[in-house]
């Protein structure tokens, strides 16, 4: 009887602390945001935007940069960002159908656990992987803020944020 009653209250606890769900066994989805944060840039003829995600797998970050301005008659545009001092001086931008340019830049890259033993998932062609790039970036907010500067070059030509005469477009997450 001893061992039915420590049974029970064994499940009832499991169920209760959602331990014993099926939700909390499964493995996290790494890629999966669980918080984002977009930062548009819209004037003289500029489409800029900039998302960070926090990703499920703690202390794991994705950052996507899209861009449509002057630059993208040119051809492939390049970007040079910063983030908290982390810097990066030579980024191409990928090509969308709709000639927008993007890159999204990721902290890891992403597993299939379901494999036989971790398969690494194929990454799209916008797709880099730079665990150094987030090396100083906060992954909770209580933390402190994630200051983000970039810019866009072309063939000798800069692309700045024209409110600010052609400077570095800033902004924090």
């Amino acid at each position: 009887m001893k061992t039915v009653q420590a049974l029970f209250l064994m499940m009832f606890w499991l169920t209760a602390t959602g331990i014993g769900s099926a939700e909390a066994l499964m493995p996290l989805m790494p890629a999966k945001p669980v918080a984002s944060q977009t930062v548009a840039f819209q004037a003289a003829g500029r489409d800029i935007a900039a998302v960070f995600s926090r990703l499920e797998r703690p202390g794991e970050f994705a950052l996507t940069i899209t861009y449509w301005g002057p630059l993208t008659q040119e051809g492939p545009v390049n970007l040079w960002i910063s983030l908290n001092g982390e810097t990066r001086e030579f980024i191409t931008l990928h090509e969308l159908a709709n000639r927008h340019q993007t890159i999204t830049l990721l902290s890891f890259h992403p597993i299939d656990p379901k494999a036989d033993g971790p398969a690494r998932l194929p990454l799209a062609p916008w797709e880099r992987v730079d665990p150094g790039f987030f090396r100083n970036a906060c992954y909770e907010p209580e933390l402190g803020e994630n200051h983000l500067e970039f810019i866009f070059f072309a063939h000798g030509r800069w692309d700045g944020n024209p409110e600010q005469h052609n400077a570095n477009y800033t902004c924090s997450f």
